[in-house]
C-alpha cells in the first residue's frame, strides 16, 4: 500500500513519547480502517485476521492505541487532507 510509509514517516515526525518496535503506526491505521469501516466488529475481530502480519500480542495492539499521542492523531489527519 502506497500510503503506509508516509504514515509512518508522519508518525515520526509528529510522536512525542511513543517509539516503534515491532508494531508499525501504518500497521495499526490498517487494523483500525478495518474497525472504522465496519469490515470487523472489534478490535480483537480485526487482529485475529491480521495476526501473521503483525507479528505482537493483542495487548500490544491496546497499548499501543492506548498510548497514541492526539499529535500524532492531528497529524496523521492533517497529511491525509493536504
Amino acid at each position: 500500500m502506497r500510503w503506509r510509509p508516509r504514515v509512518d514517516e508522519v508518525f515520526e515526525d509528529c510522536r512525542d513519547d511513543q517509539y516503534t518496535r515491532k508494531l508499525l503506526f501504518s500497521s495499526l491505521v490498517e487494523l483500525m480502517t478495518l474497525v472504522v469501516c465496519r469490515v470487523r466488529r472489534s478490535v480483537r475481530a480485526a487482529f485475529k485476521v491480521q495476526r501473521h502480519k503483525l507479528g505482537v500480542s493483542l495487548k500490544s495492539v491496546y497499548n499501543k492505541l492506548n498510548a497514541s499521542d492526539p499529535s500524532v492523531c492531528e497529524g496523521t489527519c492533517s497529511a491525509c487532507t493536504a
